[in-house]
């Protein structure tokens, strides 16, 4: 079963929650979930995989997985690797990745990022 939470962009306060054919109604957060909570670490996997399965639902990009899949993320903990074989359409799943993030209060600290490539 999926959940997922969504926020309203002008009042980053007020939330609502779906959990599969469930939606509550708005309502305000007081407090927010403090650095070393034991929730922390689950509800940040469940953000970063809601971001990315958004990302990558929006992009034609990545690398051929299957007949009729592709392959264009991987997370780990805070990390997440994006996987292109074209610098055109890594910059536009870049792009969509940083609107996704933004929706969610999470922005790419472009300090820490970094591009490897290969030729093969």
């Amino acid at each position: 079963m999926s959940v997922f939470l969504f926020t309203d962009a002008s009042r980053k306060r007020r939330l609502f929650l779906v959990v599969g054919y469930y939606t509550s109604q708005w309502f305000l957060v007081l407090t927010d979930v403090r650095q070393g909570c034991i929730l922390s670490p689950q509800l940040f996997a469940i953000t970063i995989d809601w971001v990315l399965r958004r990302t990558t639902e929006r992009t034609t990009g990545g690398i051929i997985w299957s007949e009729d899949a592709h392959m264009c993320g991987l997370d780990f903990a805070c990390d997440i690797a994006l996987i292109d074989d074209m610098p055109a359409s890594m910059q536009l799943t870049t792009s969509i990745l940083e609107e996704e993030s933004s929706k969610v209060g999470l922005f790419i600290n472009p300090d820490k990022c970094k591009v490897m490539t290969t030729s093969a």
